[in-house]
């Protein structure tokens, strides 16, 4: 869930100001339905269910999350900032899982599967071009 994260690293407030959001886009969007159809195998209706409009901010407000909270605690182990390059793998994942989507709205296997799939596939990339 965005905004655990923050909370972890012992930011209540921060982690509270990110989960609104979440919140919201998951409400407004329809995300849990069109979660329950896709992993039920109903492609179609997991298409249809979901309000676009609402869901394509998801990838975005998701990658931020995970972005601070993975600085935060790499601050805090290391006591210094990230290098620049550790931010690639967030910004790939979130372009990847936006694409995903999109297309997903329209082909086989659908915004869910092609969205998560995306965002692995672009932090994979990430990962491997800095590395």
């Amino acid at each position: 869930m965005t905004g655990f994260g923050q909370i972890y690293n012992g930011q209540l407030l921060k982690g509270l100001l990110f989960g609104i959001p979440n919140t919201t886009i998951n409400f407004y969007g329809h995300l849990n339905e069109a979660l329950l159809y896709a992993f039920l195998g109903n492609i179609e209706k997991s298409q249809t269910i979901l309000n676009y409009q609402w869901i394509l901010f998801y990838p975005a407000i998701f990658d931020i999350s995970h972005r601070d909270a993975y600085e935060v605690s790499y601050e805090i182990q290391r006591k210094c900032a990230p290098p620049a390059s550790h931010k690639l793998p967030f910004i790939l994942s979130g372009m990847f899982a936006t694409v995903g989507i999109i297309f997903g709205s329209k082909y086989f296997p659908g915004p869910i599967y092609l969205g998560l799939g995306g965002y692995l596939v672009g932090g994979l990339i990430g990962v491997i071009l800095i590395n």
